[in-house]
């Protein structure tokens, strides 16, 4: 990896899953190739597999290096040192691009980091991470953030969604798998409608909404093209009359695993009128 940094310099995308480098192959790469805008590393098997505080202790910090003025997209998944990588986030100030998929460690103070140094964060995923409201709320200052993704994280809760929606008023894509926790539910999407008039895309994916949040919703977010409701047991013949009586601008529906009967598609069947697709499977939903 070191030959190859050297002698591949104008490098401006780098993918690699499963390879045997460790922090001093990635540490080349940073150093080298000055031009590098997108970076995605999967199960890197060089650097120290153990789990746990001594490990991540001992993992070689990597970056921040040449690369982190040029790189836009950082993407890591299936790391158990994952954090290592927190010099580089840090120092990547051009970042806009975070995605973090099933990566161990408590990541709340590591967010709260990061948000310190980088403030033009547009699109951020987290997965299967172990994150709470502190790392949502650290989020929330990325007032330029327009992308977000919070999928089966089960300590965040309607407490950080709202700060979210509160600071970062240009929101107009977000996902939420709450993983049947009911840890965010109308009190969060209240928060969500009151503040993100620019919300153009919705996934709820066991997220227990009513017909009150869907309402302030439909009215609030004008500009909701596209929602997805999957897996919820609150979604029924009154939410989908709802959706229909108030969503003129959707032009794309997923209802999945919803209790929803004939009735409720005869209404949707007279109202929205620039809806052009209905289906029952997760549209938009990222699956790594």
């Amino acid at each position: 990896m070191i030959s190859f940094a050297k002698n591949c310099k104008g490098l401006k995308r780098l993918s690699c899953g499963s390879c045997t480098f460790g922090a001093k192959g990635m540490n080349a790469i940073l150093d080298n190739c000055s031009a590098l805008e997108e970076l995605s590393v999967k199960r890197l098997r060089g650097i120290s597999d153990g789990a746990g505080a001594a490990a991540a202790a001992a993992a070689e910090p990597i970056g921040p290096g040449l690369s982190a003025s040029s790189l836009k997209l950082i993407c890591l998944k299936d790391l158990y040192n994952a954090q290592c990588f927190g010099p580089l986030i840090m120092g990547a100030k051009n970042l806009t691009t975070l995605k973090l998929f099933r990566c161990s460690g408590d990541w709340d103070k590591l967010l709260e980091l990061v948000t310190d140094h980088v403030e033009g964060l547009i699109e951020v995923h987290l997965e299967r991470l172990q994150v709470s409201d502190a790392g949502l709320t650290a989020l929330s200052r990325c007032q330029n953030l327009q992308i977000l993704h919070i999928l089966k994280t089960p300590d965040c809760s309607n407490l950080g969604l709202i700060s979210v929606a509160e600071n970062c008023k240009l929101l107009r894509k977000l996902h939420i798998d709450g993983w049947k926790t009911n840890r965010i539910n109308d009190e969060g999407l209240i928060g969500v409608s009151k503040h993100c008039p620019n919300l153009q895309e919705l996934v709820l994916i066991g997220v227990n909404s009513t017909r009150i949040s869907l309402e302030l919703l439909a009215t609030n977010c004008q500009k909701l093209e596209r929602l997805a409701l999957c897996g919820s047991e609150t979604i029924g013949d009154a939410e989908i009359s709802c959706i229909a009586e108030k969503c003129t601008a959707l032009k794309k529906l997923c209802i999945k695993s919803c209790p929803v009967s004939d009735h409720g598609m005869e209404a949707l069947a007279g109202g929205c009128p620039n809806l052009s697709g209905v289906t029952g499977c997760q549209f938009g939903h990222h699956r790594s």
